[in-house]
């Protein structure tokens, strides 16, 4: 009976909470009930409060001071790309790396390659965008695949003092893309139990499977851009094993 179980539990494709190769000796020292190695699943989505700290104040200072005056014209009120793909994507967005000073652009990115290596494995990230979003501005369903295997969303917006709706991050749940699997008949469904959502509170980490169909709510309500959506985002990119120490 063990030698069987053992053998199921580190066959390819099954895992437990600790890996394999452990739960099985765990099961042959001391026999407990089955149910307590099941495999929770994996982890799709992640958030991480605080992320930047005063990184975060100072990158959102300097968005706040480029808009400050609405009648001032200078080159960083120019570099917003408008993009509008009918029925898909519309809002603001430019490249972070141009719009920051080299410090805080370096401490941004040295927080998040550092998380990218510690926490999911990967070594580098994507060149971050920089977006905005006003009255109409919305992201429908996508999936990033060949961008990188986790997409990360950096938040900027004061979501506690917002005049706006929408805005949230949208993700199909797991469930809902394996439906037919744990279908009951007897059960209605509701939006909420198809689509996580994730405010995008201030300094809010957001990384999820970039495999999972998001998207971005519709923002309806604000036309200043220092009162919209402001997010840094892109991907983790380049999986490799890393470690670190001797």
């Amino acid at each position: 009976f063990f030698l069987k179980e053992m053998l199921v539990l580190a066959s390819p494709g099954l895992s437990s909470p600790r890996g394999g190769a452990v739960s099985c000796v765990a099961r042959l020292r001391s026999p407990k009930p089955l149910a307590q190695y099941e495999d929770p699943g994996p982890e799709h989505l992640r958030t991480v409060d605080g992320f930047l700290g005063e990184t975060a104040e100072t990158l959102r200072t300097v968005f706040d001071e480029r808009f400050e005056e609405p009648r001032q014209a200078h080159p960083m009120r120019f570099c917003w790309d408008y993009w509008h793909v009918p029925s898909q994507y519309t809002l603001h967005r430019t490249q972070a790396a141009s719009y920051f000073d080299e410090d805080a652009f370096a401490a941004l990115t040295d927080a998040l390659t550092a998380f990218g290596q510690r926490e999911l494995g990967c070594r580098a990230i994507s060149p971050p965008w920089l977006s905005f979003y006003v009255d109409g501005c919305e992201q429908r369903l996508h999936a990033d695949v060949p961008q990188g295997p986790f997409a990360f969303v950096l938040s900027l917006t004061r979501w506690e003092e917002r005049r706006f709706s929408g805005g949230e991050t949208s993700l199909l749940r797991p469930e809902t893309l394996d439906y037919w699997r744990g279908f009951d008949s007897s059960v209605g469904l509701e939006r909420g139990d198809l689509v996580a959502e994730v405010q995008p509170l201030f300094d809010r980490l957001t990384v999820f499977d970039a495999r999972l169909p998001h998207g971005v709510s519709r923002v309806e309500g604000e036309r200043d851009p220092r009162g919209g959506r402001l997010v840094l985002h892109g991907w983790f990119t380049e999986p490799a094993p890393f470690s670190e120490g001797a």
